[in-house]
């Protein structure tokens, strides 16, 4: 070193340490989020089933006492395909075996294994954010966002299917997502997709999507790049994903001549009773404030279904059920079974009111990035999944006249507008850096009250 010539490396030192801090803390609220109120969820829960309570735990229990899988019109939920039956049969059974027979702890264990289903389901969510999001901070942003939701908080104790199936679904999805990225290990994530495709259709109905958007994808790649193997590794895909969940399906055809049966609220779906309730929903409506007065102690002791705001005005009702419970598990009154399950929460209305407003803001970031990404090819898959998902929701929703507007059944689009209000951020940075740094408080804002809001859901 040249006399005269010193060097401080006080700043670098200073830099990495800042990184380093930073890195731990941010560790720390990761392992919060995820893991500490998810415990807390579980061990404040007035029931052993959780907070989804609609009888999935029906087939579970007949198939552990008999052995053999329900038929469809056994019970209430016995039609769905049988995965999450096989899967919950099998913690049942190890439940009912660690706690000497006591058949409330081996239920509440199955409920518990949701939160490791919301593991996965998370990683996967967050594999394919990372896939298009290059921008640390935003991506960041957005994984405290996914683990904020308390649409997906309130499901991580529970005895229910849909979580598991928009898992293998967002599996099956991101492994296209690597397929198309390089050439080589084709084959490989060709299995990967058949398999998790398959456990979707065999886990419900709505599983089936991914094979549409699958096909789709796979064509659409065929059509760009114009090599046969696309087709040949798509109906490989299929028949593979088929083979694994199809048995359902089949004994569908077998015993009742169609593919689809279900219980006795798919006679709106299926049947001669087929009918479409076009002019009972509200597509351009969005009543926030009714949403927040449903969410008020002094609301009308009544079911859910009384209240248009959520039965109906299928905007406002997806919205709330986003980031609160819409009220379906703090009031005792607004449970379709009107049995009083779960107790009222203690869950300040200032609060829910503030976490509703903001909520707003990744909406509409959500909905710019959406636009802005219509004419870009790396963006179709994300595009092909949202649409699909809401084609096939919503004509399933407009086959019932009430209780059928649930966030929950669109899990799988998580991810996706996840990764479109990181481009809306990234758009409105462009034309203007104070209003995206104003955007970016609002967002973190929002993970601060979504993250209030799951704790008082927890414990109270």
């Amino acid at each position: 070193m040249k006399r005269g010539v010193q060097v401080d490396f006080s700043d670098a030192c200073s830099g990495r340490r800042k990184k380093k801090i930073l890195f731990i803390t941010a560790g720390l609220a990761v392992c919060f989020l995820v893991v500490g109120l998810r415990l807390a969820l579980a061990c404040s829960s007035p029931t052993s089933f959780g907070y989804v309570y609609d009888f999935y735990h029906e087939p579970i229990l007949m198939y552990y006492e008999t052995g053999e899988i329900p038929d469809s019109d056994d019970c209430w939920q016995c039609y769905h395909p049988p995965v999450y039956t096989l899967f919950g049969e099998w913690v049942f059974s190890a439940g009912m075996a660690l706690s000497g027979g006591a058949k409330g702890v081996a239920q509440a264990g199955v409920a518990f294994s949701s939160v490791f289903i919301s593991f996965v389901f998370i990683s996967f969510a967050w594999l394919i954010v990372r896939h298009y999001v290059k921008h640390r901070g935003r991506r960041l942003l957005m994984l405290f966002m996914l683990l904020s939701l308390p649409c997906l908080f309130i499901s991580s104790f529970s005895i229910e299917s849909d979580l598991l199936c928009a898992t293998f679904i967002l599996i099956a999805f991101y492994f296209f997502l690597r397929y198309r990225q390089t050439e080589t290990r084709g084959w490989l994530h060709v299995l990967v997709m058949g398999v998790a495709a398959g456990m979707a259709i065999g886990t419900k109905y709505s599983g089936i999507i991914i094979l549409m958007v699958l096909s789709l994808l796979f064509f659409v790649a065929f059509l760009q790049d114009r090599k046969p193997k696309f087709i040949v590794h798509l109906t490989a895909l299929l028949a593979l994903s088929l083979l694994i969940g199809g048995w359902r399906y089949l004994d569908n055809v077998r015993t009742e001549g169609r593919l689809f049966v279900g219980n006795e609220a798919w006679r709106h779906v299926d049947g001669q009773n087929r009918k479409f309730y076009f002019k009972e929903y509200e597509f351009h409506t969005f009543r926030l404030r009714e949403l927040v007065s449903l969410m008020k102690p002094e609301s009308p002791q009544k079911e859910l279904k009384h209240f248009d705001v959520y039965n109906y005005s299928v905007l406002t009702s997806l919205f709330g059920q986003i980031w609160t419970d819409c009220s379906i598990f703090s009031n005792p009154s607004r449970h379709g079974l009107r049995k009083g399950l779960y107790p009222e929460k203690s869950i300040p209305i200032s609060l829910v009111a503030a976490l509703l407003c903001v909520g707003i803001v990744p909406v509409l970031l959500g909905g710019v990035g959406m636009i802005g990404s219509i004419c870009r090819a790396k963006h179709v898959p994300l595009l092909v999944l949202s649409g699909i998902s809401i084609l096939v929701y919503t004509r399933w929703f407009l086959a019932h006249p009430e209780w059928a507007l649930k966030t929950k059944y669109l899990f799988q689009i998580i991810p996706a507008g996840l990764v479109f209000c990181s481009f809306g951020l990234a758009s409105l940075g462009r034309r203007s850096e104070y209003a995206e740094k104003i955007a970016v408080g609002a967002l973190i804002l929002l993970v601060v009250l979504a993250n209030a809001y799951n704790f008082f859901f927890a414990i109270t």
